[in-house]
Parts: structure tokens; C-alpha cells; sequence
């Protein structure tokens, strides 16, 4: 009994997989629960079929929980698509992703997988700040297949596609055209020179056989013929003598070029960071407090983390649009809107017909950020206290998401402990080799936060009634 427990013993211990049920759906495949999926990781989409959510397997590690310290690995990608799990990183899911993690290829952006092919360029490519966003990946795979159409045509010319490398941690595009542009027009001379010097040696060749013995004629056509064989034979030595003089001349290398990511300028500048700039209204002031109050029920937190941000950001003046076109209680943008208030499930004409000024609109779009911000807190820092996250909501409402989430990565959850560099207006700090700007200083950051609380705010999230969230009612509040 006891050799034979034994036995049973060693087996589980060497074969734990017999032991326990393993999915087996693979990555991007529907799914109904977490056990069905080979990374353990079963996934809501914001992707619907007749009225219901359908859910996939994505890369169960966000952030890579395989190798301790090590933020940029996944096992799940490199399990499913090969290599070693840091050649891959698993990336919080997006809109554009239909909210499901994807992976992405360290050693070749345009390699990176995606559950569902990924949609159109969206609202989360201007907040998002990522070595390889989707937006990067689609635009990059788009590049591979422009070929130039040349004014002058040269039989032959079969142009390759653009290649793209990871180098050091930034893509680079080697683009062949112009190479094999000369090519083609240096294979096609000699080509012409060939034919005209064969003409050339034809002819003296008749003149020859025609000259009937006159010595001068005979000695034309010996001149002529051998100036065509000098001819070709200078056309086809060419290539020999150009590369003695300089090998360059003759090795038509690709162009290399670095693949920049674009920046909102408008990110790149603080404007208006004080309340005293916007003429602002007193935080007791109750003007807007029912809009508050509804949209708080879209994301289940106090109403009063609303009042505070807003207050801060613009003063709770509604008219008001900075320097650089940021509009509004919550100070965004007018090209955000439409994405928004889609993904808010509001009529999207209403940015048209009432603008990003209206308060409803505006805190709209207001809380679809904050909504984001949140699930990207509390899948880093779910412990941490509600204040710290209340700052972390407004640092990446000042910073971008992009920001916010590089921060956690690196600083992690105790914003107290961020260095200096991670607040100031304008400031850049290094990472791998890129430059992060930041939007809000820390006092202000954190005075933010102070603000809020000192409104009564004890909890973050409170008890609400989603039914009167204006994403459900379909009313704005006035």
C-alpha cells in the first residue's frame, strides 16, 4: 500500500498536468470561463453579437508576473508564437483591441499577435504611449507594401518591400528603392551599350566586306569595331573599376530609417495648470454638481472625485479653452469626443450638435478617461489606499495614459516615492532611450488629491445606481 501510494506521489510530482484539467483553446479563440483557455486567461471584449459580450482567450501575464523585476516578458506569447518569454511583452488590452491583452514582439514590432484583428486608428493612440501601440504596428505594416511608380520606367526594376528591424530597442525601415532603381538603370545601359555596340561592330563589319581592298575604308571598319569591343568591354569592366575605386560605389545599400512615433504636440506643453488662470469658481459652487452625480453611476465612484478633478482642471468653468484648444470642465479635446461618447454608448452626434463646452459632454468624456485610468490602477496597485489612487486618476488625467501607466511600471504604487522628474511641466526622463514628457508638478498632483479628499471623500468607490448612469438612461443631465 504504502509502495504503491508512493508511486502515485512521484507521478504527480513529475507530471502535475495529469493531475489537473489544462485548456486547450488557444489564443484569440471564443471562450466561457478561464479554465477553457491555454494561458488561464478567458476575456471580456467590447465586441457584441446580437446583444451579447463575447469573450476570448488572450495572454494571461499583463506585464509578465514570469520573471520577477522583469516588466517586459510573457510566457503565455512565447508558449504560443515561439521564441523565449523575453523576446515578448503581454500589453493591457485597448479599444482599438477590443479590450483584449495582445503581444507584442520585442525583437519585431510588426510581428506582434492580436486576439481579433485589431480596428481603425482610435482615441486611445493619442493617449497611449507604448513602444509598439497597434497604431504603430498597423501604419508600419501599411509602409511594407508602398512601392514607388518612377516617372522614367526601366524594364526590369522589381521593387522589394520595406523591411522593419527592432535595433536597440527603436525600428528601423530599410527601404531598397533607390538601390535597386541604380541597379536597374546600370543593368539596363549596359544592356543598350551591348546592343549598340554589336550595331556598331555589324556595320564595320559590312563596310569591311564592302570596302573592296581600299586600304582606307578597311582600316575605318577596323577602327570602328574596335572602339565597339573597347566600348562594351569598358561598359561591363565598369563594375570592376568603380569597386576598386571605392567598393561603396557599386554596393547599392538600403536606405535605413528610423521609424519616429508622432506626438501630440498639445501633450508636450502645460498650459493652464492653475486654478487662478481659469478664473475659476469657488469648489462650493453647485452649478454642475447633477452632472457629477449621474456620470458617477457610469463608474461607481464618489461624485465628489469628479467635482474635485474638474475644479482643478478647469476651474468648474465650462466655457473655457486654453491656449492650445484643451476645452471644458474636464479639459480635453474636441477630436476625443466622438470615440468617447461611442464607447460611453452615447449618441455621437451630440458633439456636433452640443459640443465638448457641454458640461455633460465634457465630463463625459471626463469619465471614459477615468474609467480607463482605473482598470489600469487596479491592475497594478489594487491595494493601494483610495487617496493614492485618486492621485494616480488625476496624474494620468494630467499626463496622458501613456504616463501614468509608464510610472507605475517603473516607480510603482507609492507615488510619494516617484522622483521629482516624473511631475514637472515639460520635463523628460529616459527610458530605454526615449523621452517622457510629464504635464502636472507634484504639488499640484498631489494638491489635487488633497482637494478631493477634503470635499468628504472617504471611498473611492461607493454603492450607485448604474441605472441612472446617461450611458443607460440615454438623457444627459442638465
Amino acid at each position: 500500500m504504502k509502495k504503491s501510494l508512493s508511486i502515485i506521489i512521484l507521478i504527480f510530482c513529475l507530471f502535475p498536468s495529469l493531475t489537473f484539467a489544462v485548456g486547450t483553446k488557444a489564443f484569440g479563440q471564443p471562450c466561457n470561463n478561464n479554465s477553457e483557455c491555454k494561458s488561464d486567461d478567458c476575456e471580456n471584449s467590447n465586441k457584441e453579437e446580437n446583444g451579447k459580450t463575447l469573450a476570448f482567450c488572450d495572454c494571461g501575464e499583463v506585464y509578465g508576473e514570469w520573471v520577477p523585476f522583469n516588466p517586459g516578458t510573457s510566457k503565455t506569447c512565447s508558449d504560443e508564437f515561439g521564441g523565449v518569454p523575453e523576446d515578448w511583452k503581454c500589453h493591457d488590452g485597448e479599444d482599438m483591441t477590443w479590450d483584449l491583452d495582445y503581444c507584442i514582439d520585442k525583437r519585431n514590432a510588426t510581428n506582434s499577435k492580436f486576439p481579433l484583428p485589431i480596428k481603425d486608428q482610435s482615441f486611445w493612440d493619442y493617449l497611449v504611449n507604448s513602444d509598439a501601440t497597434p497604431a504603430t504596428i498597423k501604419l508600419l505594416d501599411e509602409v511594407k507594401t508602398i512601392k514607388p511608380t518612377p516617372r522614367v520606367s526601366i524594364p526590369g526594376v522589381n521593387f522589394s518591400e520595406i523591411k522593419t528591424v527592432e535595433e536597440n530597442g527603436s525600428t528601423y525601415m530599410y527601404i531598397p528603392f533607390l538601390g535597386e532603381y541604380i541597379a536597374a538603370i546600370y543593368k539596363y545601359a549596359i544592356a543598350v551599350m551591348a546592343v549598340i555596340s554589336i550595331v556598331m561592330i555589324i556595320g564595320a563589319g559590312l563596310g569591311w566586306v564592302m570596302s573592296a581592298g581600299e586600304a582606307e575604308k578597311i582600316s575605318h571598319s577596323k577602327k570602328r569595331i574596335g572602339e565597339a569591343i573597347i566600348g562594351i568591354l569598358l561598359a561591363v569592366g565598369s563594375y570592376s573599376l568603380l569597386y576598386r575605386i571605392n567598393p561603396n560605389l557599386v554596393e547599392f545599400k538600403n536606405l535605413r530609417v528610423a521609424y519616429v512615433t508622432g506626438a501630440d504636440l498639445s501633450k508636450l506643453i502645460l498650459e493652464g495648470h492653475s486654478v487662478g488662470y481659469w478664473k475659476a469658481q469657488p469648489i462650493s459652487s453647485t452649478q454642475y454638481d447633477s452632472v457629477f452625480q449621474s456620470f458617477a453611476n457610469c463608474i461607481g465612484i464618489d461624485w465628489r472625485v469628479l467635482k474635485g478633478i474638474s475644479h482643478r482642471e478647469s476651474g468648474l468653468n465650462a466655457d473655457i479653452v486654453n491656449k492650445i484648444g484643451y476645452t471644458g470642465l474636464f479639459q480635453t479635446l474636441p477630436e476625443y469626443c466622438k470615440e468617447n461618447l461611442k464607447q460611453m454608448k452615447l449618441n455621437e452626434s451630440l458633439c456636433d450638435t452640443l459640443t465638448i463646452k457641454n458640461p455633460a459632454v465634457n465630463t463625459a468624456i471626463g469619465v471614459n478617461m477615468i474609467k480607463y485610468h482605473l482598470k489600469l490602477i487596479e491592475s497594478k496597485c489594487k491595494n493601494a489606499p483610495d487617496e493614492i489612487k485618486i492621485l494616480m486618476i488625476y496624474f494620468g488625467n494630467a499626463n496622458g495614459s501613456g504616463g501614468l501607466e509608464q510610472a507605475l511600471d517603473i516607480f510603482k504604487c507609492d507615488p510619494n516615492t516617484w522622483p521629482d522628474t516624473t511631475f514637472p511641466a515639460g520635463t523628460k526622463y529616459g527610458l530605454g532611450g526615449k523621452k517622457v514628457f510629464r504635464g502636472a508638478p507634484r504639488d499640484y498632483t498631489f494638491g489635487t488629491a488633497a482637494t478631493v479628499m477634503g470635499l468628504g471623500v472617504t471611498n473611492l468607490y461607493v454603492t450607485v445606481d448604474k441605472n441612472q448612469c446617461p450611458s443607460n438612461t440615454k438623457i444627459l443631465p442638465e
